[in-house]
């Protein structure tokens, strides 16, 4: 009797956790959402296709995730990578685009992709890589809410070295807004800095379009690094527009993976941001 309770007991123990097991994995089969997406990267002579492509897959894999989320990404973003090949055409700088998905950093977790397919064009002056492929995509557990946004622009989106950059931001309701710029070709704490709040204008609730900067005892100057970038014409930078129902006490630098660490703790339905690219032009 003692031998057969305690296979009896062990027979429910299995069947307890094989239960629990399936449960745990229809739930996660139930959240996964698979999305069939394409991206496309102009390259010239300077990118190999195999590096084209993968930048080709990355921006397939970000728009999946982006509509996971419900994000967005604005025109300016999408067409800031590009120089000028003659007058009619234009490539991509690789390196830009490569900054720009790590400075975006989108929420999703890719559990697996498939069906993948490359197919390259020829244009004048230039080759375009476009990758199909189909994305299974765990979504974050918290989604933004759908009423906390804000619009933006910004004052140009190429800059001579020693132009100021302005931001004009307008919040769909009350809001702490932040702004922050990263530069790739710096190092350490200079690569990620806060830019608003700052000394001259302080943390504040905003509830109607405000521009930053507003004071004019400041200005934003862009200035192009001649020590990191002597081989290039152009130089890349980014920003990130970051708004919150609650006031966050931010510090001025960042190392990049420190400040995504941050935005990580920060619950999706409390924040929203914004990403954007310029481009500085190489003093004649």
């Amino acid at each position: 009797m003692l031998i057969e309770f305690w296979l009896e007991n062990k027979m429910k123990n299995n069947l307890i956790g094989y239960l629990l097991l399936m449960i745990a994995i229809i739930h996660l089969s139930s959240s996964a959402k698979e999305l069939n997406e394409s991206g496309e990267f102009i390259f010239g002579p300077q990118v190999s296709q195999q590096d084209a492509c993968e930048a080709a897959e990355k921006r397939a894999i970000n728009a999946a995730i982006r509509k996971i989320n419900g994000e967005s990404i604005n025109a300016e973003e999408q067409s800031s990578c590009k120089e000028e090949t003659d007058s009619k055409n234009k490539k991509e700088n690789y390196q830009c685009v490569f900054n720009q998905n790590t400075w975006s950093q989108l929420d999703g977790i890719v559990r697996k992709k498939y069906n993948r397919t490359e197919e390259i064009n020829t244009i004048e002056g230039a080759k375009v890589c476009k990758v199909t492929l189909t994305v299974d995509i765990e979504p974050p557990a918290e989604q933004p809410d759908v009423n906390f946004n804000f619009t933006y622009e910004i004052n140009k989106k190429i800059f001579r070295d020693g132009e100021a950059i302005q931001f004009a931001i307008k919040p769909s309701m009350a809001m702490y807004i932040n702004i922050f710029s990263y530069l790739p070709y710096m190092q350490g704490n200079q690569q990620v800095t806060k830019l608003y709040p700052n000394f001259f204008e302080k943390q504040k609730l905003v509830t109607e379009k405000i521009k930053v900067p507003s004071d004019d005892r400041y200005s934003f100057i862009v200035n192009w690094l001649e020590n990191n970038n002597k081989d290039k014409s152009l130089q890349d930078e980014h920003y990130m527009i970051i708004a919150t129902k609650e006031p966050v006490k931010w510090l001025d630098e960042y190392t990049i993976d420190k400040f995504h660490a941050v935005l990580r703790e920060i619950k999706p339905s409390k924040m929203r941001k914004a990403t954007g690219t310029y481009i500085v032009m190489k003093p004649n």
